[in-house]
């Protein structure tokens, strides 16, 4: 992807997984309010000509014992690269993720746990120049 030039929009944006659970989740840029936990589908990978600054990720665990939750972003043809590893967090506790990260074209940002019971919910600035 090219430096883009030219016309373009940039918005605040907010998306949520409701139940994350111990089925890796994409997130789908393409469902502004909530993406489906366990989800693979829709509009996982970042579009062309999309820059998407992630700003802040909330994590809340409404469970009654500690689980565990992953963030990485995968690129096509790699590796993920793991953000954050089996960080854990006791019953009812809230971490808050508020170092910033750019994703470009064909990035996924993915989220995993160790149960059934974890809320997470990110804020972002989408830049569209398509």
């Amino acid at each position: 992807m090219t430096i883009p030039t030219g016309s373009g929009s940039e918005v605040l944006r907010r998306n949520s997984i409701y139940n994350q659970d111990i089925t890796a989740t994409q997130i789908d840029w393409a469902q502004a309010i909530q993406t489906a936990a366990g989800n693979s589908s829709g509009t996982v990978a970042v579009p062309a000509n999309v820059i998407i600054t992630i700003l802040t990720v909330f994590f809340a665990n409404r469970s009654g014992g500690s689980e565990w939750v992953d963030m990485s972003v995968v690129n096509s043809g790699a590796s993920g690269i793991r953000f954050l590893v089996e960080h854990t967090l006791a019953d009812t506790q809230t971490f808050v993720w508020n170092d910033k990260f750019v994703l470009r074209e064909n990035d996924k940002l993915q989220f995993d746990a160790s149960g059934n019971d974890m809320d997470i919910h990110l804020s972002y600035i989408y830049q569209d120049w398509t």
